[in-house]
């Protein structure tokens, strides 16, 4: 009785071949990058923040204004859609004031970092309209890195 040749090496050159190559990789010194490790971004967080109510972000200064539209879902049981939330927010810059527009947790570009909202604070309602004083807003401020944080980053002094 002859053995059979597993059919995914057909020939037995190749057996020997891949043993070798195995044999190779399993015993050979393996060299290892120690990763860099990134600074963590500084995250300020502002938690019940009111329509029209100024707040300040690290160096960042805003006030919410306007909700273009609040499509969040009332009934998770029957909503096949993904919650849509989309506000205005006033920056208060040294160049003077800057609308920017800001979708339920999608980052926006800011002077000096990115900025999400992240919360709307109330739950959506079934009847539709919610008042501005019931939202009660999260937005989070991710500040760039410092020129002295990304040099600390790369081992650079």
């Amino acid at each position: 009785m002859t053995a059979k040749t597993p059919p995914f090496f057909p020939q037995p050159l190749l057996r020997r071949a891949f043993a070798a190559c195995l044999a190779t990789v399993m015993c050979a010194p393996i060299a290892i990058a120690e990763p860099a490790i990134a600074a963590p971004p500084e995250v300020r967080i502002a938690n019940n923040v009111t329509f029209f109510q100024r707040v300040t972000l690290g160096d960042l200064e805003l006030s919410a204004v306007n909700i273009f539209f609040d499509e969040r879902c009332a009934d998770r049981e029957f909503c096949f859609r993904q919650d849509t939330m989309v506000i205005s927010v006033v920056l208060f810059t040294d160049q003077g004031l800057r609308e920017v527009v800001l979708r339920l947790g999608e980052r926006v570009r800011v002077p000096g970092g990115d900025l999400v909202l992240t919360n709307a604070g109330t739950p959506p309602s079934r009847l539709g309209a919610i008042p501005l004083e019931n939202y009660r807003l999260q937005l989070v401020f991710i500040a760039d890195q410092t020129p002295a944080q990304m040099a600390a980053q790369t081992g650079a002094r």
